[in-house]
């Protein structure tokens, strides 16, 4: 693949979609040759800044900065794995897929992206105590632009169902209301399911949110008869 894109690139230096498949390859390549935190992190560095050379001439090409968007996101999560801050990735990934979907409000995997960072943004913030519910209800939004402009997109619906399990989470572990989060994730988890039966994380991921919502049920019930 390599040696592909070097080529197509020397054939037309310009061929921005050359230089951006050569920039991801060469940045997995060094990514895993070993897993040492500062090699893995110089290795997404030199990635993102490959990516940003190639966009200062393509600053309207909404692929790369969907292409950027992915690698924040990316490194964010090596960050986080290795106990180092990702929010500083998971920000620079919302602007990029925000960037993309500007170029092109039709770009359906970019507003999906922007709702994974947010919602990743707000899994962060629940984890230090701080308020997550404004990120969680933007990366809703955001999976709702994704899924009005791809309603096969899948991914996006399922991604939209964990934003809603983790809002019941987080409602739940303050003596608020889950339910409604709760059914949301139950609903597009069902929605997900009947566009492909075989989606085992989907499977694994309603049983999960069934059995939150019928203990919240049964914690009700109790505190009824009480």
């Amino acid at each position: 693949a390599r040696a592909a894109f070097q080529t197509a690139l020397e054939t037309n230096p310009d061929d921005v979609d050359a230089a951006v498949g050569l920039a991801r390859v060469v940045g997995h390549l060094e990514r895993w040759k070993e897993w040492d935190p500062e090699k893995v992190f110089a290795a997404f560095r030199h990635e993102l800044d490959a990516l940003t050379r190639v966009g200062a001439d393509r600053p309207d090409h909404a692929p790369l900065y969907f292409e950027l968007g992915n690698v924040h996101t990316l490194f964010a999560t090596a960050l986080g794995e290795f106990g180092a801050d990702p929010v500083p990735e998971i920000e620079a990934a919302i602007l990029d897929f925000t960037r993309a979907s500007s170029i092109d409000p039709s770009f359906a995997e970019a507003y999906e992206g922007r709702g994974n960072a947010l919602q990743a943004l707000g899994f962060c913030r629940s984890q230090h105590g701080q308020d997550p519910i404004p990120d969680y209800e933007a990366a809703l939004t955001a999976f709702r632009y994704a899924i009005d402009r791809n309603p096969t997109l899948a991914k996006a619906v399922h991604a939209r169902a964990m934003a809603h399990y983790n809002l019941g989470l987080y409602c739940d572990s303050r003596g608020e209301d889950p339910v409604p989060a709760y059914e949301a994730a139950v609903s597009d988890l069902t929605r997900v399911l009947e566009m492909n039966p075989s989606v085992a994380q989907a499977c694994w991921t309603l049983g999960l949110v069934r059995r939150h919502l019928a203990g919240t049920h049964r914690d009700r019930g109790q505190a009824t008869e009480a």
